[in-house]
């Protein structure tokens, strides 16, 4: 606790001095005392106190809670608000700052202690829960996939900008809605409703490929992952929407299977010589040998070499064999 900086914003000399002493017996270290609201904001800006003890009542044109206001919004230092007041219209204003404690006048050590203590556990764990928000929402930002959370109410809590852009939302109209109000998503995809349904009611991930959204100038292929999400224990909280765009891959895989047999023909045919193509075109029709080398003016003995090669690049045993292979890939025109 001795690595703990508090100021004191307290106008009235002795009873400053008196917290002073009760913090130090505690084993925090006291920054400083402040009587108005310049002077408070003056020594926050040169040595930012973990904790603000603040008198609602001050010394210069702003008061207690103004001051405090200032110091919430600019800096996130937590408030303890000390004060001999405790009508409605003041609580009220100085709930709006979002005050970490609020003690009224006069108040024992052990109340003083206490809740300096529950407050300073208070903003390390919200600083952690803020911390994490950051990273997590700073990881589903980075990410290629459109991400879209939603509440068990099926409201929009957060998208990423590849969501964004995709369906063409904006976050700040996104967020607060539900999907079917936010965009045209469910009419293009007419059970999505029930998918999240679905994950809700049986805490299953839920998967779907090929789904078509279009829009006016855009047709894109999407892959879908519907996944519960839990707190720390296990309690449904919510769903997460995440959209892969399938598009280009889906264009290549069509690419692929129009290409494949002209690409198989040209693998194969390649590695045979012209002489050979005619060889084979010759044996197929199911010429002898005399006559294949008569056709092409060549000599028997030549055939043979060339029908030797053939059924070596094909790996066969036999004339059969080599007709068979050679009707079946196609690789020469069949009468």
């Amino acid at each position: 606790m001795s690595n703990t900086q508090i100021l004191i914003v307290e106008d009235e000399v002795f009873i400053a001095l008196g917290i002073k002493k009760q913090l130090e017996n505690f084993g925090y270290y006291v920054l400083g005392i402040a009587s108005s609201g310049d002077e408070a904001l003056s020594k926050i800006v040169e040595a930012r106190p973990d904790l603000v003890l603040m008198d609602i009542v001050i010394k210069g044109e702003m008061d207690g809670i103004e001051v405090a206001k200032r110091i919430h919004d600019q800096f996130e230092i937590p408030i303890i608000y000390l004060t001999a007041y405790s009508d409605h219209a003041n609580l009220q204003r100085a709930k709006t700052t979002e005050p970490f404690g609020y003690l009224l006048k006069p108040f024992n050590d052990r109340e003083l202690q206490i809740t300096i203590e529950i407050a300073l556990y208070k903003d390390r764990v919200q600083k952690r829960m803020t911390d994490q928000q950051r990273w997590y929402s700073s990881i589903l930002n980075s990410l290629g996939e459109a991400v879209i959370t939603m509440d068990v109410h099926q409201t929009v809590l957060f998208l990423n900008p590849v969501a964004e852009t995709i369906f063409q939302l904006k976050k700040q109209d996104s967020v607060g809605r539900s999907l079917m109000e936010a965009c045209s998503l469910c009419s293009q995809v007419p059970d999505l409703e029930q998918l999240v349904t679905k994950v809700l009611n049986e805490q299953g991930t839920v998967r779907k490929s090929n789904l078509c959204y279009e829009t006016l100038d855009t047709r894109i292929i999407l892959d879908l992952c519907i996944t519960p999400i839990r707190n720390e224990e296990g309690a449904l909280k919510g769903v997460v929407l995440i959209f892969s765009d399938k598009t280009e891959q889906n264009q290549m895989e069509l690419l692929i299977k129009k290409t494949v047999p002209d690409l198989e023909q040209d693998i194969l045919f390649p590695s045979l010589t012209l002489r050979e193509k005619q060889v084979l075109e010759h044996i197929v029709e199911g010429e002898a040998t005399k006559v294949i080398a008569d056709s092409l003016n060549i000599s028997p003995r030549t055939v043979e070499f060339h029908r030797y090669n053939l059924m070596r690049k094909f790996n066969v045993q036999d004339i059969p064999s080599l007709v068979r292979h050679a009707i079946s890939k196609q690789l020469v025109p069949v009468n």
